[in-house]
This record gives structure tokens, C-alpha cells and sequence, in this order.
């Protein structure tokens, strides 16, 4: 990610209470330029999808926006990797 921000939106009682089965996340990359928007979110989406020790599928992307249902880690465990990859 460049610039990214994450942040988690509930606990993770929360979060296991509303979707049963994982999670999702919602990833935005913030730039004024189209181009390098698009290509900074198939890059994330790439990596995401790379990660195979996560069940992680892609729900919805546009420019600047991915949402990916993640099954098999825990938010924290996925904004660390996010973290050390961004």
C-alpha cells in the first residue's frame, strides 16, 4: 500500500458476531492520480491473493477501493502482514 491507512472497525466480537465466517476488510488507496491508483490496488489485491495460508476472496474492487472477505487469520494477523508489506 502507498500511504495507506488501516483501520479495524469493531472488536473482534464484534466482527465474529456479524459475519459468522471471517471477516472483510476494506482497503483504500488515496492518490490524485487515477493511474497509479489502479495499479497501487492490483498490486494489493495481488499480494492478498498470494497469501495462501488465508482463505481471502476478492468481493468488490474499483480504483481506489478493494473489499476482501478473509477466512483463517484474525484482524491482527492480517494488519500485521499489511503492515510489513505496505
Amino acid at each position: 500500500m502507498a500511504n495507506g491507512q488501516l483501520a479495524c472497525l469493531g472488536t473482534i466480537q464484534h466482527l465474529k458476531s456479524k459475519f459468522r465466517q471471517g471477516y472483510t476488510i476494506e482497503i483504500k488507496v488515496r492518490s490524485t492520480d487515477n493511474d497509479l491508483n489502479a495499479t497501487t490496488m492490483q498490486n494489493v489485491q495481488s499480494f492478498l491473493l498470494s497469501q495462501k495460508q488465508y482463505q481471502i476472496e476478492v468481493k468488490e474492487t474499483t480504483q481506489s477501493t478493494g473489499l476482501f472477505q478473509v477466512v483463517g487469520s484474525t484482524p491482527a494477523e492480517l494488519f500485521q502482514l499489511l503492515e510489513e508489506h505496505k
